[in-house]
């Protein structure tokens, strides 16, 4: 497992290009290893970097994109790491994305998926997989990274475990300019006001002008002259001002969360998730119930003694006999790793313990 630290607010594209010189230096030259990522990472100038470079990419598609016929959709069906079957309508072919404005073309996989209804969701791939339906797995399973982390916070108080350490941030680092959507907001509101002002001068047109409100309705139509030489001025403002600048304009003296604690909350999220796998086999209702179940383990009281060399870990019964079941089962194979306590030479023994 690679972890890879950026900046706050660093850009996806960027990242991609300095992550995969580091990844082929790891995997060595004859490997292919496959990206995936979400849409901020949008670039066809990249991914035909990235595919000669010797790597598979895997995204979804950003933009305006034509639906895929009903014709064009195939039930395929994907068994994943814990034996479930995943059931996904899916439209398989080949398509050329334009960049450089339109003077290069990137050509690539689609592969769309069709929800039950009716809405399709198009991704973009170099992989020449002849089933389409692990890559749609991998694609649309990108997703529980987020819900994890959020779950973490809200059930574990996982941002709690550690104090909040601040270090200086870079004053020059770029970040998103706040300005930038106020004025893109400002020209949003005179657009709507313009819309409904042109929709009631249509409706007095075609049902015909009264003498008396033909003045009324000329002045009405100079006002939405005015207005759309305002909103022109809006969109002339909104577009010179920056779409980023340094974060020292926005704050004094910025800082940020130390990374050495964000790296202890990723390994504990890791763990956890790590942890969630290994009850499956043993826990029939681990769909729903595997991370509800490790809280419970993680509160529940446990015996520590050294016997020779090794430390035996003995946590107490669960709330249910099919819970601690499993958890005899988990203990018996996070035994079987032979792991060492850090930092001495002790190796770590699990078990239930039953003289309560």
């Amino acid at each position: 497992m690679l972890v890879w630290q950026a900046p706050p607010g660093a850009s996806l594209v960027g990242e991609l290009r300095a992550v995969t010189a580091q990844v082929r230096g790891l995997v060595g030259a004859d490997a292919r290893p496959t990206i995936v990522f979400d849409r901020g990472g949008w670039s066809p100038k990249l991914f035909a970097q990235l595919a000669a470079a010797g790597f598979d990419i895997l995204t979804y598609r950003k933009g305006p994109k034509p639906a895929e016929p009903a014709s064009a959709f195939g039930e395929h069906t994907y068994v994943d790491a814990a034996g479930r079957t995943r059931v996904y309508e899916l439209a398989d072919r080949r398509v050329r994305i334009a960049y450089d404005s339109g003077r290069r073309r990137f050509a690539c996989r689609q592969i769309t998926r069709r929800s039950p209804n009716g809405h399709q969701t198009q991704i973009i791939t170099t992989c020449t997989d002849p089933d389409p339906a692990p890559l749609a797995h991998a694609m649309f399973s990108r997703w529980r990274q987020e819900n994890f982390f959020r779950y973490m916070r809200a059930d574990d108080g996982l941002d709690a475990l550690d104090a909040y350490a601040c270090v200086a941030d870079d004053p020059d680092r770029a970040v998103p300019n706040p300005a930038k959507k106020t004025a893109a907001v400002d020209v949003a509101r005179a657009d709507a006001v313009i819309a409904a002002a042109h929709a009631a001068h249509d409706r007095h047109t075609a049902a015909g002008v009264p003498v008396h409100a033909r003045q009324a309705h000329r002045d009405l139509a100079d006002a939405i002259t005015a207005a759309q030489a305002r909103r022109d001025q809006l969109a002339a403002d909104a577009k010179a001002v920056p779409a980023r600048v340094p974060i020292a304009t926005l704050r004094d003296d910025p800082r940020r969360l130390d990374p050495e604690r964000k790296r202890l909350h990723d390994a504990v999220r890791l763990a956890e998730s790590a942890l969630a796998r290994l009850l499956a086999p043993h826990y029939a209702r681990s769909d729903d119930e595997a991370r509800t179940l490790l809280r419970e383990i993680f509160h529940r009281p446990a015996d520590l003694h050294i016997d020779g060399d090794q430390l035996h870990v003995r946590v107490h019964p669960l709330s249910a006999p099919r819970r601690t079941r499993a958890l005899q089962a988990l203990c018996d194979d996070l035994t079987a790793t032979q792991t060492t306590y850090p930092g001495t030479d002790l190796t770590l023994v699990y078990s239930i313990k039953r003289d309560l």
